[in-house]
């Protein structure tokens, strides 16, 4: 077997991944897709993601690629509890003394802001009872380091009870497609479908969003692969002297038969690359690709 036809079978695989991973979020099942996310990597998923689009935030004026992942985020939590929030980096009451730095707790989110005041410093208890009021979205922990001065208005912990509170704020975050690739998003996920069942079937509807993004650039690798082999065919057949070709009239059937098989396969991808729906609003009336994914996957299934 070839390079070329392994990496194809590999990218079908994937495909066939991909098809199980949207199966199963319409049914309210994000396991498959988080190991789908995982095997990608957070930033690689990202980027995919941000080149190919997404198909329900096609009203993006522009795509920044490094913040694509809170663009979509911001209009998910718009669209779930209004305009009022926006994006904001909030800061710990708390430090921790660690190998001769202090370091604070940031947190990436997006909040109400009529109801948060980014420019207070949050306490644990407090942080918590805003995300459990849905007045902030939490999408990540980080930390940063600050001068004895700041730190002289802060409150210090140890070093337990600072990651303590870390891991208990991850599990009380809202996974993004900057995050999806983190190993465990799958625990925060079952964590956000118990405690705020709106938001996660907000999630999931964007997972099944980036999976068919995810699709349709492994779509694109495939096709690219198939029009190499394809070129390659015509080189080798248009090169053989004359002779060859009527004494091995057998074989070139054969190699016929499957440039044909490529060219089929290559009309199919043809089709998807083409019906994009967040790239032209005439096709509207048309079964998009997007449609077509849906109704197929019973029958994708199957063949799996």
């Amino acid at each position: 077997m070839g390079n070329r036809t392994k990496l194809i079978n590999s990218i079908r695989e994937k495909k066939n991944h991909i098809v199980r991973a949207y199966s199963q979020l319409g049914k309210n099942n994000s396991s498959y897709f988080d190991a789908l996310a995982v095997s990608y990597g957070k930033e690689n998923l990202a980027k995919i993601v941000a080149k190919f689009g997404i198909d329900k935030f096609k009203t993006l004026s522009s795509i920044d690629e490094t913040d694509y992942s809170n663009q979509v985020t911001k209009q998910l939590v718009n669209q779930t509890y209004g305009n009022e929030y926006i994006e904001m980096e909030l800061f710990s009451s708390n430090y921790l003394v660690k190998e001769n730095q202090i370091k604070q707790q940031k947190y990436i989110c997006i909040a109400n802001k009529n109801k948060v005041d980014r420019k207070r410093k949050f306490d644990f208890e407090t942080i918590s009872k805003c995300i459990e009021n849905n007045d902030i979205v939490l999408i990540d922990v980080k930390e940063r380091q600050i001068s004895p001065t700041m730190a002289s208005l802060l409150q210090k912990i140890d070093e337990r009870e600072y990651k303590n509170q870390v891991m208990s704020l991850i599990l009380m975050s809202t996974p993004t497609i900057s995050t999806f690739g983190k190993k465990q998003t799958q625990i925060v996920m079952q964590q956000l479908r118990c405690n705020n069942p709106i938001m996660y079937k907000t999630v999931i509807e964007l997972q099944k969003s980036v999976a068919k993004s995810l699709f349709l650039y492994e779509t694109s690798k495939e096709q690219l692969l198939m029009n190499e082999a394809i070129e390659e065919f015509e080189t080798n057949l248009f090169n053989m002297p004359i002779e060859v070709i009527k004494d091995n009239k057998e074989k070139i059937n054969q190699f016929k038969s499957k440039a044909e098989r490529i060219e089929k396969l290559m009309t199919k991808n043809n089709f998807v690359l083409q019906k994009v729906p967040f790239v032209d609003d005439k096709i509207k009336e048309e079964k998009t690709f997007w449609n077509i994914f849906e109704i197929s996957i019973d029958k994708i299934e199957q063949s799996v």
